[in-house]
């Protein structure tokens, strides 16, 4: 049984919808070259992006410790400074106190009942007033300080 001409010309057709041109083929090729030649551009790009990102990683990492130790040199460095401004101030008091010991002991008698001067009152704190308002000298610290030592 031969096969009817019907069903070849159905079956030609049918391997010519499986089958692309020469020019089809050849430009679908050439798109496909110019992809993969963009493609190895991008990631040549990326390497290159990559290594400076990770050499920025690199600088951002080392001046984080850089700056890690500068604080705690400076933090450090407070603490003495606090340190030694306290222990001045310390020394300022005791010295302050110990100077007006000794003018309270060089003092003339006569001069804590009617003050230094024999026409002025007797200075004293009022009824009332806290002793940190009363009328007496005080010594502040002051270059001239070692003279009362």
């Amino acid at each position: 049984p031969r096969p009817c001409l019907s069903q070849a010309l159905l079956q030609m057709i049918l391997q010519d919808e499986n089958f692309v041109s020469k020019e089809e083929f050849q430009a679908v090729e050439k798109q496909l070259v110019e992809e993969k030649a963009a493609h190895a551009k991008t990631k040549v790009l990326l390497a290159k992006e990559e290594e400076k990102l990770q050499f920025a990683l690199g600088e951002v990492e080392v001046l984080s410790k850089q700056l890690e130790k500068e604080k705690l040199a400076f933090e450090k460095a407070l603490s003495s400074v606090k340190s030694k401004v306290l222990q001045e101030s310390s020394k300022k008091d005791q010295l302050i106190t110990k100077c007006n010991g000794r003018r309270e002991a060089r003092a003339p008698p006569h001069a804590h009942m009617h003050g230094l001067f024999p026409n002025s009152p007797v200075p004293g704190c009022r009824a009332g007033f806290h002793p940190n308002f009363c009328t007496r000298p005080r010594i502040q610290a002051s270059p001239t300080l070692h003279r009362c030592l």
